[in-house]
């Protein structure tokens, strides 16, 4: 389950560390450049926040069906040795 798990879910490890990244050194640009209108850099980091909740909820669905799918499994081999 581990094995697969981390191989099923690495990927989304990997895109929320990347957006993460990307959305700090956004932060940082802001902090720097004040000639940007005010509508703008709101409108670009609603998105950023927008992708990076996206990602966030693309991890919780996926690592509950893992689990959901490891408990199930468990349970049926529990009811095969139950009929042994």
């Amino acid at each position: 389950m581990r094995k697969s798990f981390t191989r099923s879910c690495g990927w989304i490890f990997d895109s929320y560390n990347r957006e993460w990244r990307q959305y700090q050194n956004c932060l940082h640009k802001r902090k720097i450049s004040v000639k940007i209108g005010e509508e703008v850099i709101r409108d670009h980091f609603a998105s950023w926040k927008s992708r990076l909740s996206k990602i966030r909820l693309g991890y919780v669905q996926r690592y509950t069906h893992l689990v959901r799918s490891a408990d199930e499994e468990a349970a049926s081999k529990e009811k095969r040795v139950d009929c042994l």
